[in-house]
């Protein structure tokens, strides 16, 4: 076994690499004579070996060793930048293409631009919409008188059965989400989604059927791109929409939240309103055979308007006299004041299915 060197030999040999790695060193002030656009200046050198005043050996090693790598980094950092630059238009070939924006990029708000009624318009709206919504769709419409109806009283089935906003006898507007457009039905059931079974129940009611689908954002009300699943379940169910007989219905993506969906909403009222005689037989207090018409399947707008006119022109016996009419009768009375005879044939045919049990519980209101 070798005897360990004296420590004056081992000091005499450390300060002698020393003098040696200081001769080596470069001069900090020297710069590279040909440098290039992204070349960083060259930093002073610190010696490599360690010496007799390292008090930290192995963070000198690990920061040498990053030292060595951080022309590597460097290069990878200006070719990954390079990279990432965007292609400017018209440099790629065959001339310059649309680019889509990503999915989830917001195109910022889009509320609906129409013209205010000079005259407020009455409106039959259901119990459930939200006090957001009423609030919204008031500031668009001034003045507008709102005919709230609770589609789940006298009997009648939850809100499902019929619009949710209703601006004439003929048109029915249904208020949805993306969410529920892309539900599905549940696994196993050969059935529909529930918004699908709910349009198909609704649309029996009207001529027209208006529905329009926001993103139900709550904290903002720019439209976000679709992403292509998104994309994909909307034309999947506009497909459906335009399958669906009965009535034309009519889906609008109108994105947002609930300022964007109201202000849609608004704006679809003004194209469809009735006329203003026809508004005017609206009033806050449903008669009781008014219920009894929405059981036979009329919207909550047609059976009051018809109700209002019947009375008008034969009082208190309107209601058996228009039941004791023959189905032309009906049909032609139905023309007279809806200006359609169609929410009344599918009534009737509704109504041939079961007479007895409709006609014997509504025997006392009618």
């Amino acid at each position: 076994m070798r005897p360990l060197p004296p420590k004056d030999d081992l000091s005499a040999l450390i300060r002698k690499r020393k003098a040696d790695s200081q001769m080596l060193k470069p001069n900090p002030a020297r710069r590279l004579s040909r440098l290039g656009p992204h070349d960083p200046l060259t930093p002073p050198r610190r010696p490599l070996l360690m010496d007799d005043e390292d008090h930290n050996p192995a963070g000198r090693l690990l920061q040498n060793l990053m030292r060595m790598r951080a022309p590597e980094k460097v290069a990878s950092q200006q070719q990954q930048q390079q990279q990432s630059l965007p292609t400017p238009i018209g440099s790629s070939e065959g001339g310059a293409k649309h680019m889509e924006p990503p999915a989830g990029a917001t195109m910022g708000s889009h509320l609906a631009k129409f013209e205010a009624p000079s005259t407020p318009h009455r409106v039959v709206v259901s119990t459930s919409l939200s006090r957001a919504f009423i609030s919204f769709l008031r500031g668009f419409l001034p003045g507008v008188v709102l005919i709230d109806r609770d589609l789940s009283s006298e009997g009648l089935q939850i809100q499902s059965t019929d619009a949710d906003i209703i601006p004439s006898p003929t048109t029915g507007i249904i208020l949805t989400t993306m969410l529920k457009v892309r539900q599905a039905p549940m696994p196993g059931s050969e059935g529909l989604s529930q918004l699908r079974e709910r349009i198909l129940r609704v649309a029996l009611l009207y001529v027209r059927l208006m529905v329009l689908v926001s993103e139900d954002n709550p904290t903002s009300e720019a439209a976000n791109v679709m992403s292509d699943s998104d994309a994909s379940a909307y034309r999947d169910f506009a497909c459906f929409a335009q399958a669906v007989r009965g009535a034309r219905v009519v889906p609008m993506h109108v994105g947002g939240g609930p300022k964007t969906h109201a202000s849609w909403a608004a704006s679809t009222i003004c194209q469809f309103a009735a006329e203003t005689k026809v508004q005017q037989c609206l009033h806050l207090d449903e008669k009781p055979w008014g219920a009894f018409l929405r059981r036979m399947g009329m919207n909550a707008y047609a059976s009051q308007v018809l109700v209002s006119r019947l009375e008008a022109l034969h009082g208190g016996g309107a209601s058996r006299y228009f039941l004791s009419l023959a189905m032309e009768e009906k049909l032609r009375v139905s023309r007279e004041i809806l200006g359609s005879d169609v929410i009344m044939r599918r009534a009737a045919e509704a109504l041939s299915r079961n007479p007895e049990a409709d006609l014997q519980r509504n025997e006392e209101v009618i």
